[in-house]
């Protein structure tokens, strides 16, 4: 039997650096999760999609907004007529700065917008970061084994293609700017495919495509949201402090176990629900 296992990428397989400059007085900060600021604001968080040079030049022709997660189940995209809003090219261009300055250009750098209910801009949102240590002898162990392994990610095209490909993955297994709709659509999908499908995540916009899935797998990083108020939910299937446990779950899957049994994975995965 083949699994695909899908990876989400922030504080999942990234180590990510999240910036949040403020529109209206050009203040930086950092932030652990721009979903869960998002969702404690009531704001939506959109993707800026585009080169990132001529996002900061202002050169918006070949520029799109589509939104990434939206507590007003807003999907798809977005009028770019937000970056005409006073302050806002100013913003972005101060937070990819930022990025770039505390931790190089990497993979690459992903540019948003928090977006308020009367669709003004609260803030830019700049991402870098890089891919944790043990993602890819996970992967390349998944793929050894004769499983597919996908990414699906909220994150822009560039940075998500140049991970990919750090990984192995192959292009055409990376689903970017993807909200949590998407990410169920690919779950599904996959699933007329596949004999089992797992969805391996940390953060809320992972729970949709979790529950679609055979199996969810809640990351936690000792460095990002630890996502307590996951913890307990059904999507839940297992929780995990390193990928390295997604091996042997696949391995007990294929003994073969069913979601009904469900494998004890406490010795490798840390903790079993």
């Amino acid at each position: 039997m083949r699994i695909a296992v899908i990876l989400d990428k922030s504080g999942t397989i990234i180590r990510a650096h999240r910036i949040l400059c403020n529109v209206s007085n050009g203040s930086c900060a950092l932030c652990d999760s721009t979903l869960r600021f998002a969702a404690e604001s009531g704001e939506t968080l959109v993707n800026v999609r585009g080169s990132i040079g001529n996002i900061l030049k202002g050169n918006l022709r070949r520029v799109s907004l589509k939104v990434s997660c939206s507590p007003k189940g807003w999907r798809g995209n977005i009028s770019k007529k937000l970056l005409d809003q006073p302050g806002v090219i100013e913003s972005l261009n101060k937070a990819v700065g930022r990025v770039v300055e505390d931790c190089g250009r990497g993979l690459g750098v992903c540019a948003g917008l928090l977006v308020d209910p009367e669709q003004r801009v609260t803030h830019a949102v700049a991402l870098g970061g890089e891919i944790y240590g043990d993602v890819l002898e996970a992967v390349t162990a998944l793929r050894a084994g004769g499983d597919d392994v996908f990414l699906a990610t909220g994150n822009c095209r560039d940075f998500s293609i140049r991970c990919a490909r750090s990984l192995g993955i192959p292009e055409d297994f990376v689903l970017y700017d993807a909200d949590p709709g998407d990410k169920r659509e690919l779950v599904v999908r996959l699933k007329s495919y596949y004999g089992s499908v797992i969805m391996v995540g940390n953060d809320l916009n992972d729970l949709v495509a979790m529950g679609e899935a055979d199996l969810g797998i809640l990351v936690r990083r000792s460095d990002a949201p630890p996502g307590k108020d996951l913890e307990g939910r059904a999507e839940v299937d297992f929780i995990m402090d390193s990928l390295g446990g997604i091996c042997e779950v696949v391995k007990r899957i294929k003994a073969p176990l069913s979601r009904s049994t469900g494998p004890d994975t406490r010795d490798a995965c840390g903790e079993g629900l």
